[in-house]
């Protein structure tokens, strides 16, 4: 064998190598990206299930309005800790 095929050989399979760690990286990140939306997909369909008829309205508008009555809470109370003043 000519050293230049043993040169050519071996850029090859590294660039084979090389080749194939990057598609292992893609595949394990495509991986992830399909696992969280297949949990985002099972979450909304738990949601959906579970305020299914009268009870579930009535929990769903509870949980709404407590979570946005925490929201208003923490928005009118946010830094008043640092800023309050003393009569």
């Amino acid at each position: 064998m000519s050293p230049t095929s043993t040169i050519s050989s071996s850029v090859t399979t590294f660039v084979h190598g090389i080749f194939g760690i990057v598609m292992s990286i893609f595949q394990a990140i495509w991986g992830v990206v399909q696992s969280v939306l297949v949990l985002a997909q099972s979450t909304t369909q738990l949601g959906l299930d579970v305020f299914q008829g009268v009870a579930g309205f009535v929990t769903a508008n509870f949980l709404l309005i407590a979570v946005l009555g925490g929201v208003y809470y923490f928005y009118r109370n946010r830094g008043r800790g640092a800023n309050r003043k003393r009569i």
